[in-house]
């Protein structure tokens, strides 16, 4: 049980990052986004059914997370 515990820590601090980037950033995803990503990165252009097991709110959040690594990878400054 412990093990899940930190796991759920280290994804929920992931995601507070992502979205603290995103919104530094001024970055967002809507549905051409979320589409976009799917076929990208998925392989698929009908993500229906991802999107009725997870829902639209998770699908945007992976869109997004994708969008701000993609941010990163453009704007890093390599020392």
């Amino acid at each position: 049980m412990k093990t899940y515990s930190e796991d759920n820590k280290k994804t929920a601090s992931l995601y507070l990052i992502v979205q603290a980037i995103a919104e530094d950033a001024s970055l967002s995803v809507d549905e051409a986004a979320v589409a976009d990503y799917f076929k990208t990165y998925v392989g698929v252009d009908d993500y229906s059914d991802y999107e009725e097991t997870y829902g639209t709110s998770y699908l945007k959040l992976s869109a997004l997370k994708q969008a701000v690594m993609d941010y990163l990878a453009e704007h890093a400054t390599l020392a």
